[in-house]
């Protein structure tokens, strides 16, 4: 879930900030209280209030909300943490890392034996990208297995 709430420097908690800077160097919007539903400060805590404020989207943006939508954050989170505990590749043998598309698009290829993941990573925003892994020694097929939320991504054969 992004949390994008405003934090303004009397609400702080962050002792390392100063009120010059407060907005660039506060770790607090970080730190604002988990949403995990819709009820009184997304059920964080019972209190009147919280350390920090908790976002005013809690209603609709919440771990209870996410659950329920194929592709959330958490359905992605989720996903990605089974592949880690089921495919070798992500957690023994090397790696391989290539820029492609003028620097907008980071691969990275795990393997162990005869397993491997491919990670590709797009850096521009609201822009999606091609990309062409002729050049790389990979599968002729290849499975998506966890696409990131609002992605469009699909796999063409040439």
């Amino acid at each position: 879930m992004v949390n994008d709430n405003d934090i303004f420097y009397a609400q702080s908690q962050d002792p390392k900030a100063r009120k010059e800077h407060y907005a660039v160097v506060s770790r607090d919007p970080e730190l604002t209280p988990f949403q995990w539903n819709a009820e009184k400060n997304a059920a964080f805590s019972t209190a009147d209030s919280t350390w920090l404020p908790v976002n005013s989207n809690y209603k609709q943006l919440n771990l209870k909300e996410e659950m329920g939508i194929k592709n959330s954050h958490y359905d992605i989170y989720k996903n990605l943490a089974h592949l880690h505990r089921k495919e070798p590749a992500l957690t023994e043998g090397s790696y391989t890392l290539f820029i492609m598309n003028d620097g907008a698009v980071l691969g990275v290829v795990r393997n162990s034996g005869d397993r491997y993941v491919l990670l590709l990573i797009n850096y521009k925003d609201d822009i999606s990208q091609d990309v062409d892994l002729s050049d790389h020694d990979l599968a002729e097929t290849l499975k998506l297995k966890v696409a990131s939320s609002g992605s469009h991504s699909s796999l063409k054969q040439q």
